[in-house]
C-alpha cells in the first residue's frame, strides 16, 4: 500500500499540540482544482429570478420550470438553483481572475465581462463565476480527449488542465469534463515576489515572517547534512532535497539563485504527459517538464528570532529554508504542503526527470528478492533515492519512525552481512547511534526491509 509521508519533529519552545499527525493513506490524484465547477447556483441577499437569470443568459421561465418554483418570486438565501447549460466556479482562497482563466483556458478580459468585474478584480471565496463559454461533458464509450477536444474545437491541454487530468489518455466513462469551446490553456498569472505563503494554520499565533541576521545563500555549497526539517509535515520534500544534495547539488543550485536586487527565483518543473508529434493529439504521449518560477523575497517563518520551519547546517545558511518558502508558494502555502506528501513529487518538481520505484513487497520478516541489487544498482549510478517507511505500528521496534522520509545515502556489504545508509532529514533521529546524532545511521537491510515500503529513485 502506497501513502504519503509526512512526520515532522518536535522543535524546542514550539507548542506542544504542534506534533504531527499520522499519515493517511491514499492514492495520489494531484493537486486540487483551483475552484469546483457547478451547475447550481446559490442565492445570496438582493437576488430575484430575474437577476439571476439575466446575468447567466436565460430567463426567468426556464429557472422556475427547471426548479420547479411555484412562485418565482420566493427564493431564499443559500437555496441552490440549477442554471441550464451553465458552468459556475465556486470560488476557493487564492483564487483570481489570472488563476481561472489560465485553468480554464478563457481570456482573463471575457471571464470578467462575464461577471460584470474588472480584469483587477479580487475574488470573494465562497462566491460563484460564471465560466462563459464552457459546457460539461459526459464521457461515453470510444471517447479520448482528442476527439472530444476537436468536437469542441478546444484543444487536449486545455480540457486536461481545467479538469486537472494528468494523463490524458485515462478518462472514464460516465466522467464529467467542463469543456470549453475554443478554449486554450493562458499565460499563467505574472508572480508577485512580495507575497510570502501562509504559515501552518495551527501557527498563525506565533509563527510570523521576519528577516534572518546574517543570512547568506551557502555556507560552503550544498550538502545533504545542510537540511533540517522544521515544523512541517514535509519530510518528503527535505529527504528529496538532501539526496539530490549528496547526488546532484547542480540540480539544486540551478533550482534557486539570487537576483541583483536581493529577492530569489526559485526553478520548478511542471510535468505532463502530451502526444509525441503536437499536430497529431492521437500520437504516442511522451513525458514532457515546464520550467515554473516562483519569485521570492528573503523573509522566512520565525518565532521569537529562530526559523521555525527548514533550515540549513547553521542558521544563517538560506538555500534549504528559501526553497521550502518557494515550494510552499508554489504549491498555495505551508498547510498544502506540510501535512504529508510523495517523494516522487517532490523529486519530479526539482528534477523535471521521470523516477522509478523500488516496491518492498512480501510477507512480513523476508527480505524482497533482488532489493539489494537494485538499491546497489540505483547507487552506483548516482541516482538520488528517498526511502518511505511504513505505518508506525508497523516500524515498532525498529527506531525507524512511522509515515517519514528517509534518504538513501548508500548500500554495503560487510562479513557476508548488508547494510543501508539513511539520513533522517531532521539532523538527529536515529535507528542506533554512532554518537554524532546528526541523522546519518545505518541498518540491517532485513530490518529496512521490515520498517520500509517503498524507495522512490529520481532517474535525473
Amino acid at each position: 500500500m502506497a501513502f504519503p509521508v509526512n512526520n515532522k519533529p518536535l522543535v524546542p519552545g514550539a507548542p506542544s499540540s504542534s506534533a504531527a499527525r499520522p499519515a493517511t493513506p491514499a492514492t495520489p490524484t494531484g493537486p486540487a482544482p483551483l475552484a469546483v465547477p457547478t451547475d447550481k447556483y446559490e442565492v445570496v441577499s438582493g437576488d430575484t429570478v430575474w437577476k439571476i437569470a439575466n446575468d447567466h443568459g436565460s430567463d426567468v421561465n426556464t429557472v422556475a420550470t427547471d426548479n420547479q418554483l411555484a412562485d418565482p418570486g420566493k427564493i431564499f438565501v443559500g437555496q441552490k438553483l440549477l442554471l441550464r447549460d451553465t458552468v459556475l466556479l465556486n470560488i476557493e482562497p487564492g483564487d483570481t481572475l489570472e488563476s481561472l482563466a489560465h485553468q480554464y483556458g478563457t481570456p482573463v478580459a471575457e471571464l470578467a465581462a462575464a461577471n460584470k468585474l474588472e480584469p483587477g478584480a479580487a475574488l470573494t471565496p465562497g462566491k460563484q463565476l460564471t465560466l462563459p463559454g464552457a459546457t460539461f461533458y459526459t464521457v461515453v464509450a470510444g471517447d479520448t480527449l482528442s476527439g472530444i477536444s476537436r468536437k469542441f474545437g478546444t484543444s487536449v491541454d486545455a480540457i486536461a488542465l481545467a479538469n486537472e487530468i494528468t494523463n490524458p489518455n485515462l478518462i472514464q466513462v460516465g466522467q464529467k469534463l467542463v469543456v470549453a469551446s475554443g478554449a486554450q490553456p493562458q499565460p499563467p498569472p505574472a508572480p508577485r515576489p512580495q507575497d510570502d505563503p501562509a504559515v501552518m494554520k495551527d501557527h498563525r499565533d506565533w509563527v510570523q515572517y521576519g528577516t534572518v541576521p546574517n543570512g547568506t545563500l551557502t555556507v560552503n555549497g550544498m550538502s545533504p547534512n545542510d537540511v533540517k526539517q522544521g515544523q512541517t509535515g514535509d519530510c518528503y520534500l527535505l529527504a528529496a532535497m538532501s539526496a539530490l544534495a549528496q547526488t546532484d547539488p547542480q540540480v539544486l543550485q540551478n533550482a534557486l539563485r539570487q537576483n541583483p536586487d536581493g529577492t530569489f527565483t526559485a526553478t520548478f518543473q511542471e510535468t505532463e504527459y502530451v502526444p509525441s508529434n503536437p499536430d497529431d493529439p492521437d500520437s504516442e504521449w511522451v513525458y514532457q517538464s515546464t520550467p515554473v518560477e516562483v519569485h521570492l523575497d528573503s523573509d522566512l517563518p520565525l518565532a521569537s528570532g529562530n526559523l521555525q520551519y527548514a533550515q540549513g547546517e547553521t542558521p544563517s545558511e538560506l538555500w534549504v529554508p528559501l526553497l521550502e518558502k518557494a515550494f510552499a508558494k508554489w504549491k498555495g502555502g505551508f498547510e498544502e504542503i506540510g501535512n504529508g506528501g510523495w517523494p516522487d513529487q517532490a523529486f519530479t518538481a526539482l528534477t523535471g526527470k521521470e523516477n522509478a520505484g523500488i516496491y518492498l513487497y512480501g510477507e512480513p520478516g523476508q527480505i524482497p528478492e533482488g532489493l539489494f541489487q537494485q538499491m546497489q544498482d540505483a547507487s552506483a549510478a548516482g541516482h538520488p533515492m528517498v526511502a518511505a517507511s511504513k505505518l508506525a505500528e508497523e516500524t515498532s521496534g525498529t527506531g525507524i519512525e512511522g509515515s517519514h522520509a528517509y534518504s538513501v545515502t548508500g548500500v554495503s556489504e560487510r562479513e557476508g552481512k548488508q547494510y543501508v545508509q539513511l539520513r533522517n532529514p531532521w539532523g538527529h533521529g536515529e535507528a542506533g547511534s554512532d554518537g554524532n546524532d546528526d541523522g546519518n545511521f545505518e541498518v540491517p537491510l532485513a530490518d529496512f526491509a521490515k520498517a520500509f515500503h517503498q524507495v522512490s529513485v529520481s532517474t535525473v
